[in-house]
């Protein structure tokens, strides 16, 4: 029976970039979070994904995220 991941983490971001600011990653530093991720086995989804497990709960891999990129201000 295959198992299907019964939430889905979000890892949210600000801003990824160079440029040093207070809510800023580097490039060099997202790439990292990412492979370390995928070392672990998680896989992201994409935004359609994520819309049909949480309004029609298709099912997700075990080990799915989210990525997202909030400029809030």
């Amino acid at each position: 029976m295959p198992r299907h991941a019964k939430s889905l983490p979000i890892l949210m971001y600000h801003d990824i970039s160079n440029h040093r600011a207070e809510l800023s990653i580097s490039p060099a530093l997202f790439e990292e979070h990412c492979r370390s991720m995928a070392e672990k086995g998680w896989r992201a989804v994409g935004l359609a994904e994520a819309e049909e497990f949480f309004l029609r709960g298709a099912p997700l891999p075990p080990k799915s995220f989210l990525i997202t990129l909030d400029d809030g201000y």
